[in-house]
């Protein structure tokens, strides 16, 4: 089963919704989300300073969600051919956090 490297926001509304997401300093996930056709509108980014990771927040249009659902499951095989192999567990300490301060 694929690590979990994503979070779906509450503030999704009709038109869009809104995801946190596991990436590199470099934006990995640009190039995936292109290689989708994907149209992601950065909102905000979070960078604790010590990782290569951050957590991305991004808005998508509620057609294109399951798409980009699809695209995160690319993250950690690329992720590991660029030389972040502790990617998945950087992602399994991370991500459970943020479901928990978001259900608050």
């Amino acid at each position: 089963m694929a690590t979990k490297n994503y979070l779906k926001l509450a503030k999704s509304n009709r038109f869009y919704s809104y995801f946190y997401y596991v990436d590199i300093w470099n934006r990995m996930g640009d190039r995936i989300f292109e290689s989708h056709d994907l149209k992601v509108k950065l909102t905000d980014d979070i960078d604790d300073g010590v990782s290569d990771y951050q957590l991305v927040e991004v808005r998508i249009v509620k057609k294109d969600e399951q798409e980009l659902i699809n695209a995160f499951s690319e993250f950690s095989n690329k992720m590991l051919l660029t030389g972040h192999i502790d990617y998945d567990e950087y992602c399994e300490g991370i991500v459970p956090f943020f479901e928990e301060d978001e259900k608050r």
